[in-house]
């Protein structure tokens, strides 16, 4: 079972803006805070939002009862591992996945680039089966490699070029097949999202800031306890 949510920003005021951070953790406040610009921020916090409550949902729980740890490589996991979960954002949107099994997601905003730049992360056989200096290929492999060790919890501490994606959605790792698949999900044509999993994903659910809104506005109302549970 796999999971796919994904949600179009728009701009909202600095007032409501400071209401929805509050609901999330101390921590998570601080590194949305962090961001320098207004967009950046408003990415970030509504992607942990989203997936607050989408988590909630799923566990049909409150927000304030959801038990987070973090990995060594800095990946959020539930501690009790019922669910897992991955989140990716770029542009104008927010993307997460949750699933029974490990989930790996990764959001790229199509811009032309230097691509030469990237060579040294590509293998040999990547090089022969694509057109690495393409930005639908470029942007194909770059995403699948991310959203794989997104999957593996391991980030960027893994080596990219270590990792080879084929063209049937197939992935390798040290010449080794691993157990998953690598899945286009189309969302909007400027963008290049792929989600690494063991299940094939079959739809994606788009929800507005408005209903993430709403969600969160009820629960302040009817809970006096807003913190979550480390």
């Amino acid at each position: 079972m796999i999971q796919l949510f994904v949600c179009r920003l728009k701009e909202i005021e600095e007032e409501l803006f400071h209401q929805l951070l509050v609901n999330l953790p101390k921590e998570r406040q601080h590194h949305v805070q962090r961001f320098r610009q207004y967009e950046d921020r408003l990415r970030s916090m509504i992607g942990n939002l989203l997936m607050h409550m989408q988590l909630a949902k799923q566990l049909q729980c409150a927000p304030v009862e959801l038990n987070y740890q973090v990995n060594q490589f800095g990946k959020y996991e539930l501690v009790n591992q019922i669910l897992h979960f991955n989140l990716s954002h770029a542009g104008q949107y927010v993307i997460g996945a949750i699933s029974d099994r490990p989930v790996g997601i990764d959001l790229e905003l199509k811009q032309y680039r230097d691509f030469s730049f990237f060579q040294s992360v590509w293998t040999e056989r990547e090089k022969k089966l694509f057109e690495v200096d393409s930005m639908n290929d470029f942007y194909y492999l770059w995403t699948a490699k991310e959203s794989y060790v997104k999957w593996l919890g391991t980030g960027l501490a893994t080596d990219l070029k270590t990792v080879d994606i084929d063209f049937d959605g197939l992935v390798y790792q040290n010449g080794k097949k691993a157990p998953v698949l690598v899945q286009n999900i189309d969302i909007d044509p400027q963008y290049q999202c792929t989600v690494c999993s063991e299940y094939r994903a079959e739809k994606v659910k788009f929800l507005s800031i408005e209903q993430l809104i709403t969600y969160f506005m009820e629960k302040s109302s009817s809970e006096s306890d807003t913190s979550f549970c480390f």
